[in-house]
């Protein structure tokens, strides 16, 4: 028993095109693959159509493939069966896990157009659009939670989590697109580091993925921008700067955090 219905609570199963639950609440399946288990009355936030493509297009080009390789060498010296990706974006993560490893992998995220992305390229993969702090899934049901730039539901996750289970938690490093910051800010600031102090958590390791790429298109470099939280507050000077740059060499360095449940 892995989903439960975001209603009632009961079990939900697939059933053809839709999923139901023993009390008949009923759930269609998008025919990009993903389906919607947000209700009514909560609010779609998430990537707009033009963020949800900006990223597609970025991860298109494959620029932190060091960052999804490192996690997936982690992944499989855990040896886990279920798997939840909460923030899963477009995919990009989520269905390349899907690709190199035999298990069971659920997609969550906020935004329908990211999801009609990572949906229409892997069907193996349970793409549903909820939120991250009521995940319509049972307790203890997973054997692994992956947040990757992402919000983190600590009582979510913990709830989720089976005893023993594993967080991952993915942050940038103080000097993550430093280059970037470089050439649109006057006076640039490092990445703030945060450390977990949840008591029913115990980090087991962490590993820092260092990479230098070169991007040289205009829209991929609007594009990494709009993924950074600076993107919504910034200044027109800023986005002035922006609209001038065409290449840029530039440090992707991330921080991968391994934790494991308490029993």
């Amino acid at each position: 028993m892995i989903l439960r219905c975001p209603k009632c609570l009961k079990e939900l199963v697939q059933n053809d095109s839709r999923y139901v639950c023993i009390n008949n609440h009923s759930f269609d399946i998008a025919k990009e693959g993903y389906a919607s288990l947000l209700l009514n009355n909560r609010k779609h936030t998430g990537d707009d159509k033009k963020m949800a493509k900006a990223r597609k297009d970025f991860f298109s080009h494959d620029y932190y493939h060091a960052l999804k390789d490192t996690i997936l060498d982690i992944v499989k010296d855990l040896e886990v069966k279920v798997i939840v990706d909460a923030g899963c974006g477009e995919g990009y993560y989520t269905n390349y896990f899907k690709s190199h490893l035999n298990a069971d992998i659920y997609g969550f995220d906020m935004s329908k157009y990211a999801l009609m992305y990572a949906s229409k390229r892997n069907h193996d993969v349970h793409y549903f659009t909820a939120s991250l702090f009521d995940m319509p899934l049972c307790d203890h049901s997973a054997d692994l939670i992956l947040s990757i730039f992402a919000p983190i539901a600590h009582d979510e996750f913990k709830r989720v989590l089976r005893d023993g289970g594993y967080f991952i938690k993915v942050s940038p490093l103080p000097r993550h697109l430093w280059e970037l910051k470089m050439a649109l800010y006057d006076k640039p600031y490092e990445n703030m580091i945060k450390d977990e102090d949840d008591p029913c958590l115990n980090k087991l390791f962490e590993r820092h993925v260092e990479d230098y790429v070169t991007i040289d298109n205009h829209e991929d470099i609007e594009a990494l921008f709009m993924m950074t939280p600076y993107y919504y507050r910034s200044p027109k000077s800023t986005f002035d700067k922006l609209s001038k740059l065409d290449r840029i060499e530039v440090s992707l360095a991330f921080r991968v955090e391994v934790f494991k449940v308490k029993s």
